[in-house]
């Protein structure tokens, strides 16, 4: 199954503003260490540029796994995700089209 996650902060609360929270998540973002756990981070995507980017900081993680739970838990700390499955669209249109 694929699952996204969402981390949602403000500017000032900018997590990318701690190296040692960087070293955590480039330590999530660890192909060796997320198959370790059992999922497959397929993408990790933001909406800022920076750190210092004014607003509403977002970061979206798309994850394969075998359920929602286990992907929140592997990502906190340092983020807490809002977590829930999603579905290929290719896949789905695909599916209809038979």
């Amino acid at each position: 199954m694929y699952v996204l996650g969402i981390e949602t902060h403000v500017a000032a609360d900018c997590p990318g503003r701690d190296p040692e929270v960087m070293r955590q998540m480039a330590n999530k973002l660890s192909p060796d260490n997320a198959s370790n756990a059992g999922l497959r981070v397929v993408g990790a995507f933001m909406n800022c540029p920076q750190p210092t980017t004014p607003g509403t900081h977002e970061g979206y993680f798309l994850v394969e796994a075998s359920d929602e739970q286990s992907v929140a838990t592997y990502f906190d700390p340092p983020c807490k995700l809002a977590v829930q499955q999603v579905w290929s669209i290719a896949e789905q249109v695909q599916k209809m089209m038979r």
